[in-house]
């Protein structure tokens, strides 16, 4: 019967190909021509029909000649089902290949209601989206106003074609996209439809119908998918945005598309621009005539300069929050300007901002005395510098401070900050290569309230800092010091030993997560004080309880044995990182580890080599894995994939650079078992192939992989 079928459809498709050529002409000369347009109309539901029999039949009968029955069938009757199969992809393609033709004849002839007469017809499914963005690009080539005016194919028959078509998904070619913003920005030009993709239960859709205005197509489908979950755009995160759609390339918004935002949505009261490189000082005069706005984002907006700031004179006044980091081009003219014109911040950030120094900052501070939040990492300022800054700081009200890679400041300053602002939670003084212990001694002796303190490549630091100094300290600062810490970072503090793990762990209980990457010095004595409840005598619990992550990464004197009396007090543990501990990663410990710390999930043992199969199998026989990086460990093969990919379906980082035993079969066993999957690393993996992850990445769009092309 469908034999049947397709014969008396390329008996149709050849009469009215025929009608065609003859009708072509007349065509071309008068469009208007009913008789031609009714010929051409004819003719395209007649391929769609036969496309559309493809379309039922594959999903309804195709997949049953290729799928196993519940029922027995004979050899004789599979072979019969895989030519079925063949068959019917070979009658896809064909119907594919009719209308691809069929679009360019109509492209020719400019006839745009033939072209949407097919559009019209094709069966709503994925499998045809290559051909309805086909025909739109065709059709938008050759008739921009053509929904305007045409009643064959209507706007509200749109609403729905990039949903049904998968169009959105991330891992589609950037035409998928573009033809999904054309086809939205058409829906909402029609004001019946402008709030089609809001809450439409609840009345309360946004008002999209400026979205033609936009030239971004990632934008809009952005704020497509934003106003169907209905979370309104009070503050505008571009990068949010993007992420929620799953869209993970450069952010393509341009001066135009910032100015519709301001001008379409002036009560928005924040504007998070962060990462839209293409910006320049050109979109900032829309902005300032956001009277509402409390908070401005233009982190890695690298094309703003110092001219461009001088633009948002009218909304500086009632800001709250200012972020610029990473904005090279900006200098003390810049800043100094914005100094002038504010009055009410509480955060203001300009890391990596080479070209400010301590003179425009002063302005800053001296201007806006409730500022909360103050970084200034990467910038100009010198030690006496920051000793001039902390005087126009609020000793109350500032709370949170970044300092870092300030290659100038020196313990004057760092002691200047410490006994000013003694009510710090957060401060980064990472890369001050010139701070000793007097430096961070003070710090920890006067800011009692520290919840967050980074102190990697203070190489110059000893265990001192870490104790009590009764000659310069506050006596009450002997039982409130470090005792709020939840984050302390001791990377390549080299100079650190035992005695000052154990000065840390006398005082914290409140800590989550402690890096140790790179202390040399310390030993298996650090971590027995870590575990050792009765070091602190408030409290009967020892430092290790609180640990949620610790990075033991290249801490070469830490031994397996340590480790494993260590763990069994981590009660809530989740990350761990080994890396480059050789030594100490190998398959028996792996499997004592995991019996030891149960609650483990995100584990990094990097280059070590020693670290078989066996091990991994050990890891998912008693660990719920999530993140796992094995990068370097050359003895693991496909088989220790396979197993943790089966185990741990939940695997969503898995990260195996230079395992040079890993191929195809690895990869495959992750596309099939980890749906959840979102990162993945196969770079200097010799044996995994190109088309390997090809298919990956189809069968997982949202995942991110990085291999050698």
């Amino acid at each position: 019967r469908r034999k049947d079928a397709q014969r008396l459809h390329a008996m149709a498709a050849s009469k009215f190909e025929k009608a065609l050529q003859i009708s072509s002409n007349a065509t071309s000369a008068a469009a208007s021509d009913d008789s031609c347009a009714y010929i051409l109309s004819a003719y395209a539901r007649s391929i769609c029909s036969l496309l559309r029999t493809a379309d039922v039949t594959s999903s309804s009968q195709r997949w049953k000649a290729v799928l196993p029955s519940s029922n027995k069938t004979s050899p004789g009757s599979s072979e019969t089902g895989k030519e079925e199969t063949n068959r019917l992809d070979l009658s896809i393609e064909q119907g594919k290949l009719r209308v691809l033709w069929l679009f360019k004849t109509y492209s020719q002839a400019r006839n745009a209601e033939g072209i949407a007469s097919i559009l019209k017809e094709i069966p709503r499914d994925g499998e045809f989206a290559d051909i309805l963005c086909d025909g739109f690009v065709k059709l938008k080539a050759i008739d921009r106003g053509f929904f305007a005016r045409s009643n064959s194919l209507q706007r509200r028959d749109l609403v729905y074609m990039p949903f049904q078509f998968g169009l959105l998904e991330a891992s589609n070619p950037p035409e998928y996209i573009s033809v999904a913003a054309f086809i939205f920005q058409e829906v909402v030009r029609d004001l019946s439809l402008s709030t089609i993709y809001g809450d439409s239960e609840a009345g309360a859709g946004i008002d999209l119908k400026w979205l033609p205005e936009l030239s971004s197509a990632h934008l809009i489908v952005s704020l497509v998918r934003l106003s169907q979950e209905d979370k309104g755009i009070r503050i505008i995160k571009i990068i949010d945005m993007y992420t929620a759609a799953g869209f993970d390339q450069e952010i393509e918004v341009t001066d135009n598309d910032v100015s519709v935002l301001a001008q379409k949505l002036p009560l928005s009261e924040g504007f998070d621009l962060t990462s839209c490189a293409k910006l320049t000082d050109v979109c900032l005069p829309s902005v300032n005539r956001m009277s509402n706005l409390r908070i401005l984002n233009l982190n890695y907006c690298s094309q703003i300069t110092d001219k461009g700031l001088q633009y948002l004179a009218d909304v500086l006044p009632v800001l709250r929050f200012l972020s610029l980091e990473g904005l090279s081009l900006i200098t003390d003219i810049g800043v100094g300007r914005i100094a002038e014109r504010t009055k009410f911040l509480n955060v203001f950030n300009v890391n990596k901002c080479p070209l400010v120094s301590q003179e425009s900052l002063k302005l800053v501070l001296k201007r806006n005395p409730a500022l909360t939040t103050f970084h200034v990492s990467s910038t100009r300022i010198t030690d006496d510098g920051l000793t001039l800054l902390t005087n126009s700081m609020s000793s109350s009200a500032m709370t949170s401070v970044d300092i870092s890679f300030c290659s100038e400041v020196a313990d004057f300053g760092v002691v200047s900050l410490a006994e000013t602002c003694n009510n710090l939670r957060f401060l980064n003084m990472r890369g001050l290569s010139r701070v000793t212990d007097r430096g961070v001694k003070t710090v920890c002796n006067n800011c009692w309230y520290l919840t967050n303190l980074n102190l990697e490549d203070i190489f110059l630091a000893s265990d001192d800092a870490f104790w009590f100094n009764v000659s310069g300290g506050k006596m009450a600062g002997n039982d409130l010091m470090l005792t709020s810490l939840v984050s302390l970072n001791l990377s390549d503090c080299v100079n650190i030993t035992d005695r000052g793990i154990r000065g840390i762990a006398e005082r914290c209980r409140k800590l989550q997560t402690l890096t140790m990457r790179g202390c040399d010095k310390l030993t298996e004595k650090s971590l027995l004080h870590m575990c050792n409840p009765t070091l602190c005598t408030a409290s009967t619990v020892a430092l290790c309880d609180s640990l949620k992550t610790l990075c033991l990464a290249n801490t070469v004197g830490v031994t397996a044995n340590g480790l494993l009396r260590m763990l069994p007090y981590c009660g809530c543990l989740e990350e761990m990182d080994l890396s480059g501990l050789a030594s100490v990663v190998k398959d028996s410990f792996v499997k004592s580890m995991s019996l030891a710390a149960r609650t483990l999930q995100r584990l990094k043992f990097a280059k070590c080599v020693f670290l078989t199969d066996k091990g991994i199998c050990s890891l998912t026989e008693f660990l719920w894995v999530e993140q796992l990086d094995v990068s370097g460990c050359h003895r693991i093969t496909d088989g220790g994939v396979e197993v943790l990919a089966e185990a741990c379906s939940g695997l969503t980082h898995l990260v195996l650079r230079k395992v040079v035993k890993v191929t195809d079969k690895a990869v495959n066993s992750v596309k099939r078992n980890c749906t959840a999957m979102l990162h993945l690393d196969v770079r200097e993996c010799p044996l995994v192939s190109t088309a390997a992850i090809k298919e990956i990445q189809a069968a997982r769009p949202r995942l991110k992989t990085f291999f050698d092309k």
